[in-house]
């Protein structure tokens, strides 16, 4: 992998924020699935999830930085490197990360690690919304291609489709590939990535 990125400053703004869907796919065919938007696996049932959505009782300023600091806690690596999570439902994560100085490269932009962290945070944090608690969530592979130079602080935008949802619920082990939208605050995409991600029960 290669990429350079261009300096710039520590901006959370996305000026050409245009585009926050996608068409994530598996890492193997699954049935079609259609969920409604009360179906059970769309309302909160893990112990992550609950503990999400239970924060929509504070004031809507505040959500942000609780859901960055309850992620941050859990990965100790994503709160070092200050991962923000702008937004998380069971469907759709957006979560962000400023060009502050300690995740910078050594031309001053967004360092290619901190990046491929942002996309690992925004699908890991996802499937975590759904994997059932006797179960454990892992990270199996990801690929990223560094295509363009990026500018300012980087936003991931990742989604879940209906029948991974599922899976993901009625299966016991399984594993799914997630797509991950990565654009700097230009609104371009200069890292393309794919992350898989696989179930297992926890060991008793």
């Amino acid at each position: 992998m290669s990429f350079i990125s261009e300096p710039s400053s520590n901006s959370h703004l996305f000026p050409n924020d245009t585009a926050t869907s996608m068409t994530p796919s598996t890492s193997a065919p699954l049935a079609d699935v259609v969920l409604s938007p009360d179906h059970v696996f769309l309302q909160p049932g893990n112990r992550l999830s609950k503990m999400v959505y239970g924060l929509q009782r504070y004031p809507a300023f505040m959500q942000t930085w609780l859901r960055s600091k309850l992620f941050g806690h859990a990965i100790k690596l994503a709160g070092t490197a200050s991962v923000q999570v702008d937004s998380l439902t069971l469907q759709q994560s957006v979560l962000s990360l400023a060009n502050h100085r300690k995740v910078q490269n050594h031309i001053g932009g967004i360092h290619a690690a901190a990046m491929a962290l942002l996309g690992e945070s925004a699908t890991g944090f996802l499937v975590g919304m759904h994997v059932p608690d006797d179960r454990l969530p892992l990270l199996k592979s990801m690929h990223l291609d560094y295509v363009k130079r990026a500018s300012g602080a980087m936003k991931a935008v990742a989604q879940l489709t209906d029948a991974q949802i599922h899976a993901l619920h009625s299966q016991e082990k399984g594993e799914i590939s997630v797509q991950v939208a990565l654009y700097d605050s230009a609104g371009i995409e200069p890292v393309l990535a794919q992350f898989v991600w696989a179930w297992v029960p926890k060991k008793r």
